[in-house]
């Protein structure tokens, strides 16, 4: 795995592992300027399964925190159906 794939991995399992706390899950639903939820939709089609794997979990461990967001976006992808 090169290093940047690497790095990408970790960072989306840190993210995945923050995302049971439900004070977090609440601030990423509602602060679209952190940028969350965009970057593990984007990176969830990622061509490393790892990754994909990551990012589909955190996006899944985030659904009832997204469907109940106020931004349409993230209730739209709180709805998509996560594959695991």
């Amino acid at each position: 795995m090169s290093n940047s794939i690497s790095s990408c991995a970790e960072s989306v399992q840190a993210i995945w592992a923050l995302c049971f706390d439900k004070d977090v899950q609440a601030r990423v639903a509602e602060d679209t300027q952190l940028g969350v939820v965009e970057f593990l939709d984007e990176t969830r089609h990622s061509q490393n399964v790892s990754i994909q794997a990551s990012c589909n979990g955190a996006l899944w461990t985030l659904k009832d925190a997204l469907k109940t967001s106020s931004h349409t976006k993230y209730k739209d992808i709180g709805e998509w159906r996560v594959t695991l």
